[in-house]
């Protein structure tokens, strides 16, 4: 099954809203006053304050987390708020600081935000300090999104996966800015943070999506609170990407899952593309994942894709027949005025590394224009035309005019899949630059 939502919504905001959702007890909050900072860009200050921050050891000695929710205590909008925290050893001498902003953008009055710093390797840390920098006022609206965890499970990483369903209640679209969870410990101690990892950014009127978050480590038993910001949007109507060939559940020689599909492009201008795949075992959700497209789709034009990284379904899979599994995708675009260059993509060499296939080559950007992003689009098929497996590179930064960069794409292979019968499509794209001045 498909769903399509459109992007293009996000242009038009009509209102926003940022809210917490408690999943499991209720959590009562301790309120510290933020100390004032010279940088607060404000007249009337309104009241943001700390309700917590906490001091967390990291995975290696010397490293630390900090995890703190501020709260907005005025009458006023705030948006955009940026924090300085700072951690001091046991002579109150500071070990390091660093910027960071609250996890959702805007703060309508009465609602807190979640934040988290990470500092690696500082030293033998005993206390945090944080203090807000700066902000925006401004009008928020709230409009709440229902949110319901259905479980957690741990992810062949390390980290911990919260899957759970998210729900627009209201007669309006909405577009989702962030979602973190807080996963409150002993004496309601923040102890862990998730955000959003896959899950729709648009919801429909009367919508339902699934959502995976993650957070690092193994945090233990722990109680979340849901927190969201969101924009009302208006309805964009009809969708311009379609599934030109529905998602195919595929297995590699090692026994590993992967999804393949493609999108086309049926308006006249260029789109962005995400793809929300779900995996159903029955009426259970096992896994999910989001691709998006490195650069627009041109009208008319086709972008195949192979979903691979599932969180936690090796593990999940025990007892599940593959072949019984149920795929869902969603789409969402994003329409955009920028097309798309060709550029000069060629392979070099071809390695097969387990189930994988990996392509070794040069991007040129031989045009008179530098481009960003800069990527390359692969697909692999079967000599019948079928669609084997599809994967992409996107330089980590812009490509000028006349100078190259190398790329790697790992395709992975169907098991059983004769080397000599197939073939691939590479196609090389960048965004073209704005001249400078």
């Amino acid at each position: 099954m498909t769903v399509r939502t459109s992007l293009i919504a996000l242009l038009t905001l009509l209102s926003v809203s940022a809210c917490a959702e408690q999943i499991g007890d209720s959590v009562p909050s301790t309120s510290q006053q933020a100390p004032d900072s010279s940088l607060v860009r404000a007249t009337a200050l309104p009241s943001l304050e700390f309700d917590s921050i906490e001091l967390l050891a990291g995975e290696e000695p010397g490293d630390w987390e900090v995890i703190g929710l501020l709260r907005n205590r005025s009458g006023l909008g705030v948006s955009d708020v940026q924090i300085r925290v700072a951690v001091y050893d046991s002579r109150g001498q500071q070990l390091a600081e660093l910027d960071t902003r609250t996890q959702m953008a805007n703060l309508a009055a009465g609602e807190a935000s979640p934040f988290l710093v990470v500092f690696p390797g500082v030293g033998p840390a005993i206390k945090a300090e944080a203090r807000v920098d700066s902000f925006e006022r401004g009008f928020v609206r709230r409009s709440k999104l229902k949110i319901e965890l259905i479980e957690e499970f741990p992810t062949e990483s390390g980290e911990l996966a919260l899957l759970g369903m998210l729900s627009n209640p209201s007669s309006r679209i909405q577009a989702i800015n962030s979602l973190s969870l807080v996963g409150f410990g002993a004496a309601t101690r923040p102890r862990a943070l998730a955000v959003l990892r896959y899950g729709p950014r648009v919801l429909g009127p009367g919508e339902t999506v699934p959502f995976l978050a993650l957070a690092s480590g193994s945090p233990g038993q722990l109680s979340w609170q849901a927190y969201h910001d969101a924009v009302e949007v208006e309805d964009p109507g009809p969708d311009s990407l379609v599934m030109d060939e529905p998602p195919r559940l595929r297995v590699d020689s090692q026994g590993s899952i992967f999804v393949v599909g493609s999108l086309r492009n049926e308006a006249h201008s260029p789109a962005f593309a995400s793809v929300l795949i779900t995996l159903w075992d029955g009426d259970r959700i096992l896994s999910l994942t989001e691709l998006r497209s490195p650069v627009p789709i041109q009208a008319g034009e086709r972008l195949a894709f192979a979903a691979q990284e599932f969180p936690g379904l090796n593990q999940r899979l025990e007892g599940s027949d593959p072949a019984a599994l149920r795929i869902e995708s969603r789409i969402e675009s994003a329409r955009s005025s920028e097309q798309p260059i060709v550029l000069q993509a060629e392979v070099q060499a071809f390695h097969s590394v387990g189930s994988s296939l990996f392509l070794r080559g040069i991007l040129r950007n031989e045009t008179g224009q530098s481009v960003n992003p800069a990527a390359v689009v692969a697909e692999l098929r079967s000599s019948a035309g079928e669609l084997l497996s599809a994967g992409w590179f996107t330089a980590p930064e812009p490509l000028a005019s006349g100078n190259q960069v190398e790329f790697v794409i790992d395709l992975p292979v169907p098991r059983g899949t004769d080397p000599g019968g197939f073939e691939f499509d590479l196609r090389g794209l960048g965004i073209p630059l704005e001249a400078k001045e």
